[in-house]
C-alpha cells in the first residue's frame, strides 16, 4: 500500500473528506466514458481540495487525471475528480487510492453511488459493480438511469413510463402518453450551475409548469427558455417537451 507523501501527515484533512464518493457520475476529460472510470469525491475548502489532488497526482502513477472543480458545489465543498482506465483490476487500484486518502482524511469505512443513484454502497460492492468493459457500461448506466427516474417518480401517480434512450414518455391513468427529452440530471447545485437560460414566468410558461404540476404530482415545476426544471428534494431533472 502506497504511503502519504509530499509533506502531508496522517489525519492532516481529517473530517475535510466526505466518505461517500461517486463513480461515473461525471464525464470524463480523458476519453470516452466507457474506457475511463471518473470518480468524485466531495472535500471541505478549496485549498484541501487541491492538496488531495496533488497527493494523487504524485502518488499514483495508474491516476490518468486529477483535477478540481473551478468552483464550489455547495456548503463550501469542491469535488475531487480523479480518473483511471476503465479495465480489470481497476476495482484493486480504487482500493489501493481509498488506502491513501484513508490515511490523510482518518476515514474508515468508505461508501460510493454508482453514476447518481440515491442509494449508497458498500466498499465491498465495488467489484462487482463497476463495469470494465464498454458493453458492461452502457447496460450499467442505463440501468442506474432508469433506476433513477424509477425513483425519482416514485410518489407520481404514473401509471408507467417507457425510456428510450435520452427521451421518456410518461402515461398517466385517463391522460395522453407524455414524451419528454432528458436534457440533464443530478444534484440541484450540479444542475441549476449548468443551467443556461433565464427563468420564463409568461403567462403561458406558468400554464405549462402548473398543467406538469397536475400530470406529474407534488414536484417544484419551473421553466427556464424551453426547458423544465423538475426539483424533488436536492434531485433534479431537466426536461425538454417533445411532440
Amino acid at each position: 500500500m502506497n504511503q502519504l507523501r509530499e509533506g502531508l501527515k496522517p489525519n492532516d484533512l481529517s473530517d475535510l473528506i466526505k466518505p461517500v464518493f461517486d463513480v461515473d457520475a461525471y464525464k470524463s476529460k480523458m476519453g470516452e466514458d466507457e474506457n475511463v472510470v471518473v470518480l468524485s469525491f466531495e472535500v471541505t475548502g478549496s485549498e484541501p481540495a487541491k492538496d488531495v489532488v496533488n497527493f494523487i497526482e504524485k502518488g499514483y502513477d495508474f491516476v490518468l487525471d486529477a483535477d478540481v472543480s473551478s468552483g464550489e458545489t455547495g456548503n463550501g465543498t469542491f469535488r475531487v475528480f480523479v480518473e483511471l482506465e476503465r479495465k480489470e483490476k481497476v476495482s484493486e487500484k480504487i482500493h489501493e487510492l481509498l488506502y491513501g486518502l484513508g490515511e490523510l482524511s482518518g476515514i474508515k469505512e468508505w461508501r460510493f453511488r454508482y453514476h447518481k443513484e440515491y442509494k449508497s454502497l458498500p466498499l465491498d460492492a465495488l467489484a462487482k459493480t463497476i463495469p470494465i468493459t464498454t458493453t458492461g457500461y452502457k447496460q450499467r448506466v442505463d440501468l442506474a438511469f432508469e433506476n433513477n427516474i424509477r425513483f425519482f417518480f416514485r410518489k407520481s401517480p404514473l401509471e408507467y413510463f417507457l425510456l428510450e434512450h435520452d427521451t421518456v414518455t410518461f402515461k398517466r391513468s385517463f391522460n395522453s402518453p407524455l414524451k419528454m427529452e432528458i436534457i440533464n440530471y443530478g444534484t440541484r447545485t450540479d444542475v441549476l450551475n449548468d443551467l443556461a437560460g433565464s427563468i420564463r414566468i409568461d403567462e403561458t410558461s406558468t400554464s405549462e409548469a402548473i398543467w406538469l404540476t397536475k400530470y406529474f404530482g407534488d414536484y417544484n415545476i419551473t421553466k427556464y427558455d424551453e426547458n423544465f426544471v423538475f426539483e424533488n428534494d436536492n434531485t433534479v431533472f431537466l426536461f425538454k417537451l417533445r411532440k
